[in-house]
C-alpha cells in the first residue's frame, strides 16, 4: 500500500477477461500501514488451476489512492507461479493489456496469499493385511490442529483397481459434512498410491475439531488394508487419532483405540 484512504476491489480474472467466480474482495487502505500489503479474506477459498493464466488486479480511481507505475515496480514471484507481467484494463472492459517488456513488474503492486495442496497423510507403512470382506465405511478419525484446514480433494489408496468409491468427511456426531463427499475411481489408477477427486468447492474444517475420513467399501470389491496392517503419519495439520469404521446406513462410527 502506497497511500491510505480508499477501498479497492481486488480480483482474480481469467485469461479471457471474465472474473473468476468467488475471486473478488474489497480491500480497505484506511488506517493501514503504508509500505506493506493490506489483505482481505475471500468468502471461500478459490482453486486456481495448474498451468493456467490469470490476472490479479485492483480497482483504482483517478486522484484516489496512489499506486506505482509498472516501470517503477519490480516484484519477485514465488515458486507457485511463473513470469509476472504488468496488466491493466479500462473500466467496464474484459480486455486486459500486458507489457511484455517489463517482466516481473506490476502496477500497484498487488498480491495474494495461497496454500499449495499438501496431503494430510504423508507416510504409509503396510503389512500383509489386504481384505475385501466387509461392506460399509472404513477410514480413520482425526482432529484438526489449531488452524482451520482447507480441503480441496479427497483420496483413497489404490491397493487394487476396478471400482468407484464414495470418500467423505464426517462430523464427530456421525453426520456427513456438507459438501465433503466425492466419488473416487480406482479404475486405471496406479497401484500403490492415492487416487484423488476434487470437491465441488473447497471445504474448510474447523480448528481443534474432530472428524472422520472414510471410504465406501463393498464385500468382494476392491481390496483395502486392515487397520492392524496400515500405519500412517500425518503432515501435522491434523492428528490422526484412530482407525474407524461404520455399517452402511448407520451414523455410529466405531474407533479402535488400541491402534492409534
Amino acid at each position: 500500500m502506497v497511500s491510505q484512504g480508499g477501498s479497492h476491489t481486488v480480483k482474480l480474472v481469467n485469461a479471457n477477461g471474465t472474473d473468476v467466480t468467488g475471486g473478488s474482495v474489497s480491500v480497505n487502505t484506511a488506517s493501514q500501514p503504508t509500505g506493506q500489503f493490506a489483505y482481505a479474506s475471500l468468502s471461500t477459498p478459490v482453486i486456481l488451476a495448474a498451468n493456467t493464466t490469470y490476472y490479479l488486479v485492483s480497482q483504482e480511481a483517478q486522484y484516489g489512492d496512489q499506486w506505482y507505475d509498472d516501470s517503477a515496480c519490480y516484484v519477485t514471484n514465488c515458486f507457485a507461479v511463473t513470469t509476472i507481467w504488468p496488466a491493466w484494463a479500462n473500466n467496464g472492459e474484459q480486455t486486459y493489456y500486458i507489457y511484455t517488456n517489463y517482466a516481473n513488474h506490476s502496477y500497484g503492486p498487488v498480491s495474494f496469499r495461497y496454500r499449495v495442496g499438501t496431503p494430510l497423510v504423508t507416510g504409509e507403512a503396510f503389512d500383509n493385511g489386504l481384505r475385501n470382506n466387509f461392506s460399509g465405511w472404513v477410514g480413520f478419525q482425526f482432529t484438526v490442529a489449531d488452524q482451520p484446514m482447507t480441503v480441496t480433494q479427497l483420496g483413497r489408496w489404490v491397493a487394487s483397481q476396478g471400482g468407484s468409491h464414495t470418500v467423505k468427511v464426517v462430523n464427530a456426531n456421525g453426520t456427513d459434512v456438507t459438501g465433503g463427499s466425492v466419488s473416487v475411481s480406482t479404475s486405471g489408477q496406479p497401484v500403490g498410491r492415492y487416487a484423488y477427486a476434487n470437491l465441488a468447492a473447497p471445504l474448510v474444517l474447523s480448528a481443534n475439531t474432530t472428524y472422520y475420513l472414510v471410504s465406501q467399501e463393498t464385500q468382494y470389491g476392491d481390496q483395502w488394508y486392515d487397520y492392524a496392517a496400515c500405519y500412517l503419519t500425518s503432515s501435522g495439520t491434523a492428528v490422526l487419532n484412530y482407525a474407524a469404521y461404520a455399517e452402511n446406513g448407520s451414523q455410529t462410527y466405531y474407533v479402535l483405540t488400541n491402534r492409534p
